[in-house]
């Protein structure tokens, strides 16, 4: 048998994830997103009953086209509503008997929940554009399985021009004066004369916006006032950023930074102003009236571009100034809270550093407070640190998907890992890189020049040689040289003592691993290696392979590799091998083995160890873009 299951909902919390957390519990939000849905209902008036302690009765009504019972339903019913879909992105507006097209606000239909804000239940009053009825109805927030309950309560006579309304009958948070609320309605429902908010009978102007939110730019010659409405709003529903046009009273288009501005949109001032040119036809050679297009959409083209580019010098000036005393704001008030700091880095570094957070802010004016506060404390970092500012250098010649890489390292591994594990991959590649230059020279000199290199890429050998318990043996050298009665080659062995210059110019390097006893004290040697590097020109024979066999014989007879000895392993290197001489060889049943092996093959040995990655960074890596002539004095 088939089980219907449905789901069930979290009302207060689905509620919270499709509506927002503001919408339902910030009053101010909630009433600016239903004067917004007034608006994209067409409306030219909407009234707000504000409550009071007196009376908490909360109402908002508007004029604007309402809704028939099938379409309420298909709006408010529906989680999500698509409004720019469905209704597209304008609504017509019928204002003095013209029709004007005014861009809505709405996309996703969440704003018609604000009356949430404002108690669990409210009821909502439509008209039908079919007839002279409207329905009402009660919306609750179920406490059930079914977040929203929606009961549809009478059919009745409509009043004269009523579009929605929206009522409250006991209003929570009500802690809001009255003058707050008609406050923030101004600085963002004013730039359209078309649309008037009425709260408790009192009529929305511009005079009752704070006097610190309003400024003025006057451009007497010709007769413009430009309000510039300081919003502190840079969310959906404050469509008052940019610059909107006003000829005799009537708005031309709406709201938008096009034009030749000489600004950065992206500053906080640019995205909390607006500015509303107000131009009239008195005292003036040319009707502004005869260069608007017919639907009031916007000027004909170029018809007044020497008045807009006029405009918009003024209003890029003030931004420009706002910008620049808003920036020195910034920095003086960081420098006052890091005072102590900048007094230990002297006047001259202070200066340099406020210099350059001035200019950070005005190049990146997204950046917020708390990350502009971490970059701040961050240059003071540099400005004590040796390299100073060559970071900034670096970073500013990274590609954004190089930021994105660099932060998911910093995340996972810090600074402090990071480099330890890069200076190692470093010295490798490197030393490869060092290697792989000189064993193809004949001039090569294996003494002074691969003996060295060898002496810190044992390595390369395998994993086992990787222990810090491999070191160079100088007792065993010195028993060779006198068994080989060697010399010394330019001083080299007399500086040093742990490796052998053989009278042919080639050396011999032996590096042991101690063995212990079962008091963990040291008894001998439990491992040793050899390797032996031949010169470029020398080709790796049956005598070169003998070589190490002399020296085990030698080694053995003076005591030095006893019983404890497992195993002698010696590399025999050149850059070539005579025919038939490829293969290893052991003695001394299995306790030595003699691997001879080319240059080329070491080098492969060493760049697979480290994962092929000398070759993926060799063309990217910097420290390898020079010539390495300091390498060897590094090791």
């Amino acid at each position: 048998m088939n089980e219907q299951l449905s789901f069930a909902y979290e009302t207060d919390r689905f509620l919270t994830d499709v509506v927002g957390n503001k919408i339902l519990k910030d009053p101010v939000t909630a009433i600016v997103e239903l004067v917004a849905n007034a608006w994209d209902a067409g409306a030219t008036r909407v009234d707000i009953i504000w409550p009071s302690m007196d009376d908490p009765h909360f109402s908002i009504t508007d004029n604007g086209y309402g809704m028939s019972d099938k379409e309420f339903q298909e709006r408010w019913l529906t989680y999500s509503y698509d409004r720019s879909k469905k209704q597209g992105f304008f609504v017509e507006v019928i204002y003095n008997g013209e029709v004007h097209k005014r861009r809505v606000f709405g996309k996703n239909g969440r704003g018609r929940h604000a009356a949430f804000c404002f108690n669990f239940s409210y009821q909502v009053e439509t008209k039908t554009k079919d007839n002279d009825k409207s329905n009402r109805y009660k919306v609750i927030k179920s406490f059930k399985d079914i977040p929203i309950n929606v009961t549809k309560i009478e059919t009745k006579n409509i009043i004269q021009n009523q579009g929605t309304g929206i009522f409250v009958e006991k209003s929570q948070n009500i802690e809001i004066p009255e003058k707050n609320i008609i406050d923030e309605l101004g600085t963002r429902f004013l730039f359209d004369p078309t649309f008037e908010v009425y709260v408790n009978n009192h009529k929305v102007s511009f005079r009752d916006i704070k006097q610190n939110k309003v400024d003025t730019i006057n451009i007497e010659k010709e007769n413009i006032e430009i309000l510039v409405i300081k919003t502190g709003q840079s969310d959906a529903t404050s469509k008052l950023h940019g610059i909107a046009w006003q000829v005799n009273g009537r708005l031309v288009g709406e709201f938008s930074w096009n034009g030749d501005l000489d600004i950065d949109k992206r500053t906080k001032e640019a995205k909390s102003l607006g500015f509303i040119v107000k131009a009239t036809t008195e005292d003036r050679d040319n009707d502004l009236r005869n260069f608007v297009l017919p639907d009031w959409s916007g000027f004909v083209q170029d018809s007044i571009k020497d008045l807009q580019e006029l405009v918009n010098e003024e209003i890029s000036n003030y931004i420009n100034r706002k910008s620049i005393a808003l920036a020195k704001e910034t920095v003086d008030n960081l420098a006052s809270e890091r005072r102590n700091t900048l007094s230990q880095i002297g006047t001259v570094n202070a200066y340099k550093w406020k210099k350059t957070l001035h200019e950070i802010i005005t190049q990146c004016p997204s950046l917020s407070e708390k990350h502009l506060e971490k970059v701040s404390d961050v240059l003071l970092k540099m400005e004590k640190s040796e390299s100073k500012y060559k970071l900034v250098e670096l970073l500013s010649q990274m590609s954004s998907a190089d930021y994105d890489n660099l932060s998911k390292i910093l995340e996972k591994w810090g600074i402090e890992a990071t480099k330890l594990v890069l200076d190692e991959l470093e010295f490798r590649i490197k030393l490869i890189n060092e290697l792989e230059r000189k064993i193809n020279r004949d001039d090569t000199d294996e003494v002074h020049e691969l003996q060295p290199l060898f002496d810190r890429g044992l390595w390369i050998f395998g994993p086992e040689f990787e222990s810090i318990e491999y070191t160079s043996n100088q007792a065993i050298a010195t028993v060779i040289k006198k068994f080989m009665k060697c010399s010394e080659v330019d001083g080299v062995s007399k500086n040093r003592p742990d490796f052998v210059v053989l009278p042919d110019g080639n050396c011999s390097n032996f590096y042991s691993r101690p063995s212990y006893d079962e008091n963990n004290e040291e008894n001998g040697i439990e491992r040793l290696v050899i390797i032996e590097l031949k010169k470029p020109t020398v080709p790796i024979n049956t005598d070169e392979k003998n070589q190490p066999w002399k020296y085990y014989k030698e080694l053995k007879n003076k005591g030095l590799i006893n019983s404890n000895t497992q195993k002698t392993v010696a590399y025999v290197l050149g850059k070539t091998i005579a025919i038939g001489e490829e293969g290893e060889k052991t003695e001394d049943n299995g306790s030595l083995v003699i691997r001879p092996m080319t240059y080329s093959v070491v080098i492969s040995r060493a760049k697979a160890r480290l994962f092929k990655l000398y070759d993926k960074v060799k063309g990217s890596a910097t420290f390898l873009a020079d010539e390495q002539a300091s390498f060897l004095e590094v090791i």
